[in-house]
């Protein structure tokens, strides 16, 4: 059977990245797309974007494994039978039509590694494979214990739940890294545009249901403009469009409720605490970022300026006296505000991230990294000169 590339190859790329992008439209994964197009921006770069098999047969192939893939019989599964490394859950078959210097394969979840198995030759075509998974909680190690042995097949691995670092590299045997989070830092920088901030407060997502209400009872006074999600939805109808109109709110609110990930799921993470993607988010927007502090050795470094983070314990109920003394302070709200920007602009851009894969990998930039980093400087710059003409920062 003759098998189709699935993706469009370019003569000088050397880098193939796999994405989920066609398999999955979550919201939680219009960052991982942002991050994948910014790669092709930076270097030269192949997506290949498999597709479940949709003809008859196909369909009913993949409704079976997607059935039978439920999260409880996922697990047990993978930990009991080594079959669950060759499982195909009704994605086409492609090839890797030329060879790479590098592979980037980027999952949110462990189980997304099972697309690889619909594409040939992938390990073969490939020098060097490099994966990163975002989700990967200690808690789930063993009963994930078979599917992780696809790891193996990597040359390093990166993760951002930080404290399961050491214990997965005892049990693959490769490199394992903390990677945290990044963002298009210019995207979402407020600057040179500098719009005005016009939502009070923006929660997004898991939430306190205590502090909910206190906002929402301040919101029902007529004190602020209170944004926050009223409906249960998952799948992105653009990812672009939905992390420029998450920029755009960001940059247009003066707080923004951050927790660590998956904070009121005990179940999922056990006693881990992992810095999400929504502090990257909120700091490069240029809002004052009102929440917890993830208990974890490994983000030490992330947030560490002064006021990254105002301390605002989760479940609590006297955010309006918190605001009330933030908005006293005009000087203080103005010194975080630059920064969270001018920090993001020099540390966090998805630049930096990929540079740092880089270099885990022994390779070398292209010129386009070195132009995008030049960029970041000179905006954040601009944001210092700024902020010294408005008021005098400290």
């Amino acid at each position: 059977m003759q098998l189709e590339p699935y993706y469009q190859s370019k003569n000088d790329s050397r880098i193939l990245i796999l994405s989920q992008r066609k398999l999955r439209n979550d919201l939680f994964r219009c960052s991982d797309y942002e991050f994948e197009d910014t790669i092709c921006s930076l270097d030269a770069a192949d997506i290949i974007a498999p597709e479940y098999n949709y003809n008859i047969s196909g369909a009913r192939y993949c409704k079976f494994v997607l059935k039978a893939m439920s999260k409880n019989l996922f697990e047990a599964t993978s930990k009991k039978l080594s079959i669950v490394q060759h499982i195909n859950p009704g994605i086409r078959q492609s090839v890797v039509e030329k060879e790479y210097d590098l592979l980037y394969v980027h999952c949110l979840f462990a189980k997304d590694l099972l697309s690889l198995n619909s594409i040939r030759d992938w390990r073969k075509k490939c020098k060097i494979a490099v994966c990163y998974i975002a989700e990967l909680w200690t808690k789930h190690l063993n009963k994930l214990e078979k599917l992780i042995g696809l790891l193996n097949q990597f040359d390093y691995i990166l993760l951002t739940c930080g404290s399961t670092v050491d214990e997965l590299k005892d049990r693959v045997e490769r490199p394992c890294y903390y990677f945290p989070p990044g963002v298009d830092a210019i995207k979402f920088s407020p600057f040179p545009a500098q719009p005005h901030r016009c939502i009070d407060v923006l929660s997004m997502g898991r939430r306190s249901q205590l502090t909910h209400k206190s906002l929402r009872d301040l919101a029902a006074q007529g004190n602020i403009f209170y944004f926050y999600d009223t409906v249960y939805f998952r799948g992105a109808i653009d990812y672009t469009d939905h992390r420029s109109m998450l920029a755009n709110l960001i940059k247009r609110s003066r707080f923004f409720l951050v927790y660590p990930a998956q904070v009121n799921d005990i179940n999922l993470r056990g006693s881990q605490e992992v810095l999400g993607y929504r502090y990257f988010e909120g700091a490069a927007g240029g809002a004052v970022l009102l929440g917890d502090v993830p208990d974890c050795e490994y983000a030490d470094g992330c947030f560490e300026w002064p006021n990254a983070l105002i301390h605002l314990p989760y479940d609590a109920e006297n955010i309006a006296e918190l605001i009330a003394e933030l908005d006293a302070q005009p000087d203080r709200i103005h010194n975080i505000r630059t920064n969270n920007v001018v920090t993001s602009l020099l540390r966090h851009d998805w630049a930096h991230r990929w540079k740092e894969i880089l270099n885990i990998a022994g390779m070398k930039p292209r010129p386009a990294l070195k132009e995008r980093e030049k960029r970041l400087k000179e905006l954040a710059k601009t944001v210092k000169s700024h902020s010294r003409n408005t008021i005098k920062i400290g």
